[in-house]
């Protein structure tokens, strides 16, 4: 038998139908591999059905080896996550969604293969098609942004599922990101990875990040992991003050030789026009870049309140 600890993390929002076989499934799996050294840690992410008493009810079989920790109310799918590596005590870290919309096997493939790979610090699991194309072509258009902004390069269609060393876990969670995001987490801290290609199942039951949620996520994740778009908007001030200079510079020659031809206040007008329009992206540029940075640095609430440990 292996004597890796090896710590499974997910997270409860409206899993009450799915969690007891998430936690049955991978029993077999940590079987299969021989591991008896393990532990689920279970983060109740505010679900307002009974995914939490679902849970609880593997405390009578699994003792020690169940840690549910209860959130106040509902903080977000990533931050849960995030309180999860927290908490989780192995030597390596499996995190894995429990809507068991990918096959708990993957936890042994990613276990052989970082097992057999010293050099390897992280397996991440990734999609090569998804059954909703438009939902694909969305999350294709979002990374490729996303890289573009961010200055690191993003793979799409990454799923949550994930086994990583225990450094690796302590390393993401000694970030001090307030506006967390995983995937850019993930990236920044460095180490080496490797992309195991899974099949996504088709849901049993509607997902819960809605649009809407999806939207806010993107926002979230390229205003909290990049500055770029302040500096992009900066240098487009730039070019906008330097173009309304030429354009002004243009009409008052056209109007000191063709004073009969131009229209009485017209030429006043557009310079102002120009200059203003420029200028005020050069400003509304320049003070964002600086909002940006005291916005990252004094805002020191915490991520997330822990109501219950069980």
């Amino acid at each position: 038998m292996s004597q890796t600890k090896i710590s499974i993390v997910t997270t409860l929002y409206k899993s009450e139908g799915t969690i007891g076989t998430f936690i049955t499934e991978y029993l077999k799996v940590l079987k299969e591999i021989g591991i008896e050294d393990f532990e689920f840690v279970i983060v109740n992410d505010g679900s307002p059905d009974n995914s939490l008493e679902k849970t609880l009810e593997f405390k009578k079989e699994l003792g020690d080896k169940l840690k549910v920790i209860d959130f106040s109310r509902n903080f977000g799918h990533h931050i849960a996550f995030f309180a999860g590596m927290s908490l989780a005590t192995g030597e390596l870290i499996y995190l894995a969604d429990s809507d068991l919309e990918v096959d708990t096997l993957n936890l042994k493939k990613f276990y052989e293969i970082l097992i057999s790979n010293r050099h390897l610090d992280y397996i991440y699991g990734y999609l090569v098609k998804r059954e909703d194309r438009v939902l694909g072509y969305l999350s294709g258009f979002f990374w490729n942004l996303f890289s573009v902004l961010s200055g690191f390069k993003f793979e799409s269609n990454i799923t949550t599922e994930r086994l990583m060393r225990k450094d690796v876990s302590v390393a993401i969670t000694s970030v001090g990101d307030r506006n967390l995001f995983m995937g850019g987490i993930y990236l920044w801290v460095g180490f080496n990875g490797q992309g195991v290609e899974v099949v996504r199942k088709k849901l049993r039951k509607e997902s819960t990040y809605s649009v809407k949620k999806r939207i806010k996520l993107a926002l979230d994740a390229i205003t909290s992991f990049s500055e770029r778009p302040l500096y992009y908007l900066f240098t487009i001030g730039i070019t906008t003050t330097f173009f309304s200079f030429i354009y002004a510079l243009f009409l008052l020659i056209r109007k000191l030789l063709y004073t009969e031809y131009i229209l009485s206040g017209y030429t006043s007008i557009m310079l102002a026009l120009s200059f203003s329009i420029g200028l005020n992206m050069l400003c509304v540029g320049l003070i964002g870049v600086y909002i940006g940075k005291i916005f990252n640095q004094v805002k020191n609430r915490p991520l997330y309140i822990i109501k219950n440990i069980y």
